[in-house]
């Protein structure tokens, strides 16, 4: 088993264990740089178009933002990869020889510090963020190889529900939450339970009260919502719009709006709307505890929040599975309903779903129990809706909220006074976390997260698997576990390793 302080040299060059498509140090950081570069132009041009497109940039994002923010962020992770083989030479030719902490982790250190300066400086938190869930991982499978702990059975589920707990405690107590934060779970749980979200809606409801006679509402919109009707009794005639949903003057739903164009569609929209008009009355007008600050009954309110999230989890999940079985689907056609409804294609929607409607019903039920709102019920609601991960497990979507959420209460502790400020500490967390994995990705590549290992073959064409890594299994890493079999094709020239076998 090895240790940092294991005093075990390698006493080989570069090209032997390192670099071992090229005996030249020069000529392998230029093809790192080049494979990198290009890869990761791909990687971050596809990256900040789609997320330009997911939030609606104008034309002067794509004019003046779009081709700098994409070469930046390429110029960092080709600084970062070429810097590394850069130092994984010259540090050999410092030292004379490989050690277990010099082979990787201060090349690696030293890199990643460099190569952050160069990225933008709204980035770096969630790299560093980002790093540090996948360095926790991946210390953790290190840990398990070595039987020093063992997986605990759903312990990422246990884990978000330990997180959602905190968040949703915050989300109920006033300026909990930063607005960033904040704005994901309206999305998720909607914004009736948040207290600054309630602030807000007072203000503007307030704000409309004083409009100018020429916008003020017409007679029949200013019946429906007269504010001497509390929101829970509104009418059946209030609630017959074409959505069955909404008040007011009857504007419709998007989706609705979608449907009543589809051919044929518009005849079952108009045959089942009496029967969806009727139910969302009925469920309207449920009981409704006086603490509760949703408008409607409490059933309405947990089942609008179980088929929104829902509706949200099943599309998301099927525009990824459509993209990533388009050319199956190309190939037989009879693969399109195993995308549509085959195994896992609701589990995103399950576990949003259940998210939603489990921690709006669990704070009803708390304020029908005790006879009033509190803000300790969000605690007891995220943690129990946060067992709706069951649906939907992943490791790396725990450890981020959790990362996360260290963040988040570091910050709220300097805001107290109670924590220092520590200038530039995102630039030091990257780098270490960074170096880790690199280290991990050398030393023990079986111990990484599989989908970060195909990354790093990625960006690197394949250069990160050709190190020979039998010579570092002195280490007791078992290093060369991942390709036990692969020897470099040496050049006779530049170095007298043979096989072992041979």
């Amino acid at each position: 088993m090895a240790v940092f302080g294991k005093p075990v040299r390698i006493h080989c060059t570069c090209y032997e264990l390192g670099h071992c498509w090229t005996p030249s140090c020069v000529q392998a950081s230029k093809d790192v740089a080049k494979d990198v570069f290009t890869e990761a132009l791909k990687i971050y041009g596809a990256l900040y178009l789609v997320t330009a497109l997911v939030r609606r940039k104008g034309w002067k994002y794509y004019v003046k933002k779009f081709v700098p923010e994409t070469l930046q962020s390429t110029i960092f992770l080709t600084v970062n990869g070429t810097t590394f083989i850069s130092l994984f030479c010259v540090w050999r030719r410092v030292l004379g020889c490989y050690s277990f902490l010099s082979t990787c982790f201060l090349p690696a250190y030293l890199a990643a510090a460099t190569a952050l300066l160069f990225e933008r400086r709204n980035r770096r938190g969630p790299l560093a963020i980002y790093l540090t869930n996948l360095a926790v991982e991946t210390a953790f499978r290190m840990a398990v190889n070595r039987g020093l702990v063992r997986p605990v059975k759903n312990g990422e589920v246990l884990l978000f529900s330990v997180v959602s707990a905190v968040y949703l405690y915050l989300f109920r107590k006033k300026d909990g939450l930063p607005k960033s934060t904040v704005s994901v779970f309206r999305f998720l749980v909607g914004a009736d339970e948040n207290p600054d979200s309630a602030a807000q809606n007072a203000n503007t409801n307030n704000s409309t009260a004083v409009l100018p006679s020429s916008a003020q509402p017409t007679s029949s919109t200013a019946a429906a919502v007269s504010p001497s009707q509390r929101p829970s009794e509104v009418t059946d005639s209030d609630t017959s719009t074409p959505s069955g949903g909404s008040t007011g003057s009857g504007t419709r739903q998007p989706l609705l709006e979608t449907l009543m164009r589809m051919p044929g569609a518009s005849q079952v929209v108009q045959a089942l709307r009496p029967y969806w008009n009727r139910a969302s009355c009925r469920l309207k007008a449920s009981p409704r505890h006086g603490s509760c600050p949703h408008a409607h009954g409490c059933l309405h309110y947990v089942l609008k929040g179980l088929c929104r999230m829902f509706g949200v989890g099943y599309v998301v999940q099927l525009v990824i599975r459509l993209l990533s079985s388009l050319s199956a689907i190309r190939r037989s056609p009879r693969e399109l309903p195993k995308v549509l409804w085959g195994p896992g294609a609701f589990g995103l929607a399950a576990f949003l779903g259940l998210y939603s409607a489990v921690f709006r019903g669990v704070n009803c039920a708390l304020r029908w129990l005790r006879e009033k709102d509190d803000a300790v019920h969000g605690m007891a609601a995220g943690f129990v809706a946060g067992g709706a991960m069951y649906f939907y497990k992943s490791v790396p979507v725990a450890l981020f909220c959790a990362s996360k959420l260290v963040e988040v209460l570091y910050f709220k502790g300097i805001d107290a006074g109670r924590l220092p400020y520590i200038p530039h500490a995102e630039v030091f967390i990257y780098a270490f976390t960074c170096a880790f994995v690199f280290h991990a990705a050398v030393m023990e590549p079986q111990a990484l997260r599989p989908a970060y290992w195909k990354w790093l073959l990625r960006v690197t064409h394949n250069k990160f698997a050709v190190m020979n890594r039998r010579l570092l299994d002195v280490f007791g890493t078992n290093a060369s576990q991942i390709n036990p079999d692969f020897w470099p094709d040496y050049d006779p020239r530049y170095t007298d390793l043979r096989p072992p076998t041979s």
